[in-house]
Order: C-alpha cells, then structure tokens, then sequence
C-alpha cells in the first residue's frame, strides 16, 4: 500500500499526521510506504519531512509538485507511489493508530474498487463553543458502524486500487482546489467515473478506518462556508455534464426538487421561529446559485469573479498542451 499526503505551508499539522502514520499498527505482512506531495510550500515542510524519514519504520519520500491545485498533487502522488492500493490523507487529519490496517483489510474482493472511511471532528474542548454546528457536518463522514457500500466518500481519507485509477484517468485537475478557490469533488467525481464503467465496481464504506480532522475557529468564517458551498454547486454541475443523458435528466430532477425544498426553507413562517443553523440554509441557497450559474454561463461566468480563476485557466492550457503532445 501507498499512503499520499498532498500539503502546502501546513508543516506543523504535516508534522501531527506523520507522527499518527508512524504511530499505524499493521500486521508484518502488509508492505507500505509513506508519500508526501509538496505543493509549493514555502514553510518548514522540507524540513519536517527529512526529520521524519529519518526515523520512520517505512519508507517516506517528499515529491515537489510545483503546479499548483489538490487534484494536480493527488494525481502525481499515485502515480510516483509503488501500492497496489493507494490512500489519500488530508495533511490536517489524524489516523487512528488501525486505520491503515483498517483500510487494508476491507479490499478482501477482487470487486472492491474503493474503501473509504470514517471523517470525525477534531476540536480543542475550549473552542468547541465557538464553532457553528452547521460545520461539524462538513467535516464528519460517518455512515454507521457497519461496512456498507456506498455512492460517494471523503475525500480526506479515502483509498483506491491502482488498476481503478489507471483505467478512470485519476483526478480531474478541473475541479480540484487551487489556494483560495474553493472548486472541489475531484474524489466525488472520480466516484462517479467508477460506476460509469459498469464493471460491478463497488466502493465501500469502512468504519474501522477513522480519521480525525483539525476545526480550529479561525478557520471556519461565515463567509468562508457560503463560499464553500456556492463552488460546490459549480463542481456538481461539471460532474452532471459528464454523465449520461437518462442519467443527467434524473440528476437535473433531483437538483429541482432540493431547491424546491431549500426555497420554502427560506420562506419559513414566522411563528415556527428561526431556523436551527441560518448559516446552512444560507449555504444550501448558495450552492444552487453557483449550480445555476455554470449550467447557464459555464466556469468561465460562476468562476468570474474568483481571483484564483486566472491560475485555473494556465493550468487547463498546461494540461490542453501536454495532452496534445
């Protein structure tokens, strides 16, 4: 197995979730190596790295991607990585001490394309309060306690067999975060690509596998959420053009009706008093705004005004130009 970490300038939180990899109790049998993709940073991360290779009961290397974007860094992870199955961490998520372990042990059928597994909250008792509920739900992925297949996962742990990312063609560097813009949903639209093939793929959901990701308040501002959710109205709108037409017409029909619901929403009466996160249902509203505007006008009209949009464009005609080649 191979295990991606993909950062930039987050070398104290890089240095937390080494310490849980090295930390992983696996049986002797499974073989692993530890990759860490470096972004662009221009903090201690280097430094971080060396210090844990050093000491690590595995094999761990840092990459240089210097193009930036998430989807860009997870694609060269993978495809430096050795790992017949590959896992993708977030580099502010800390592993449970059996969540590699965890992972391996749910690929116990040859259909089994992905596992993905638990996401809880990380929060410093003395900043629960300050934290709005309505984004503990962003950062929880928890299907029971059961393994079960399921449609989608997290994208900040989640693990893939190589041969599934040879054959979709990996992350599409579309969607993937670039700094400030927001674009994600490579790892949901890649998904999507596994059910497209029709090959009895499943992805599964494995509670044992738990990681934990760092809320910090300062982090989590108002605005920061809408925006949030405005660009991932924008991703599930590029994913559904990918789609099939019987397939794009049901999309479309359920789109329709979560606006339906989340307008009357916004129409609530008054004496059923304010709603229990105004912060979601604002959110929610945005999503299908961003939604509407790159189904009407394309990236180029919902992205306009997203300072980071100008990077996005060099990259696609970094890419354009290498596949041409």
């Amino acid at each position: 197995m191979s295990v991606v970490v993909c950062t930039r300038n987050r070398a104290s939180d890089l240095a937390d979730v080494l310490t849980g990899l090295l930390n992983q109790r696996v049986r002797p049998e499974l073989r692993w190596e530890i990759i860490v993709v470096d972004n662009g940073s221009t903090d201690d991360t280097t430094t971080v790295v060396d210090d844990y290779a050093h000491r690590a009961p595995v094999e761990l290397r840092c990459i240089r991607e210097r193009e930036p974007g998430l989807s860009g860094a997870r694609n060269r992870g993978w495809r430096e990585s050795e790992g017949e199955i590959v896992a993708f961490l977030d580099d502010d998520c800390i592993p449970d001490p059996v969540w590699l372990q965890s992972l391996a042990d749910a690929y116990d059928a040859k259909e089994i394309a992905s596992v993905g597994g638990r996401l809880l909250p990380l929060i410093d008792p003395a900043d629960r309060e300050k934290i709005d509920p309505a984004w503990l739900s962003v950062y929880t992925f928890d299907a029971g306690d059961s393994r079960c297949d399921i449609e989608m996962l997290t994208g900040a742990n989640m693990s893939f067999r190589r041969r599934v990312l040879e054959r979709t063609g990996g992350f599409d560097e579309q969607l993937g975060r670039i700094g400030q813009c927001l674009l994600a949903g490579d790892e949901n639209d890649l998904c999507r690509a596994i059910r497209r093939e029709g090959v009895g793929w499943r992805i599964l959901y494995q509670p044992d596998a738990v990681a934990r990701h760092k809320l910090r308040p300062g982090n989590l501002s108002d605005a920061l959420r809408i925006k949030r959710d405005y660009c991932g109205g924008i991703t599930n709108a590029i994913m559904d053009r990918k789609e099939r037409a019987g397939r794009r017409i049901i999309l479309r029909l359920v789109r329709m009706v979560r606006r339906l619901v989340v307008a009357l929403r916004g129409m609530r009466p008054r004496f059923l008093g304010p709603a229990k996160s105004p912060l979601r249902e604002i959110a929610r509203r945005q999503e299908f705004v961003g939604y509407a505007r790159e189904r009407s006008g394309g990236i180029e009209l919902a992205c306009k005004d997203c300072p980071m949009q100008p990077e996005r464009e060099r990259r696609l005609e970094t890419l354009a130009s290498r596949s041409a080649a």
